[in-house]
């Protein structure tokens, strides 16, 4: 059985680099296993055009029929209104979502992961996603 050196795994690395390098921009992150999209990067911009629509949020294998009902700025400070916001859902049925992390999609809204978080008062079926891409 070969036996992994300091050099061996030097020059595994080097050569794992050099092709990372040789694949075409965009090529590596094209699909995911299973053949998904990636996530959408969340802009402000993208989920405006979904205010007021129906949103499915699908975590582990239950879907929910959510609406945006408000996006907010997250306060003041020298942030960028198109990667700093909150989002607010309100849940369409009676079945509260548990917090967590959910895939959201719509016909006019590339999927996208946030944490969805409930908020206001216990049953309401209010959620929010904070979108804090300042960093």
């Amino acid at each position: 059985m070969p036996e992994l050196t300091r050099r061996s795994a030097l020059v595994l690395g080097g050569a794992l680099g050099l092709a990372a390098l040789a694949i075409p921009a965009g090529a590596a992150s094209a699909t995911l296993l299973g053949g998904q999209q990636p996530p959408a990067i969340p802009l402000r911009s993208v989920f405006g055009k979904v205010r007021g629509s129906t949103v499915m949020a699908t975590g582990g294998t239950r879907s929910h029929r959510l609406t945006l009902v408000d996006i907010l700025d997250l306060g003041p400070g020298p942030v960028d209104p198109q990667r700093c916001f909150n989002l607010i859902f309100q849940t369409q049925g009676s079945t509260p979502l548990a917090e967590g992390v959910y895939r959201l999609s719509s016909s006019r809204l590339p999927a996208t992961s946030l944490l969805l978080s409930p908020i206001g008062r216990r049953g309401g079926g209010q959620l929010q996603a904070v979108v804090n891409r300042s960093v």
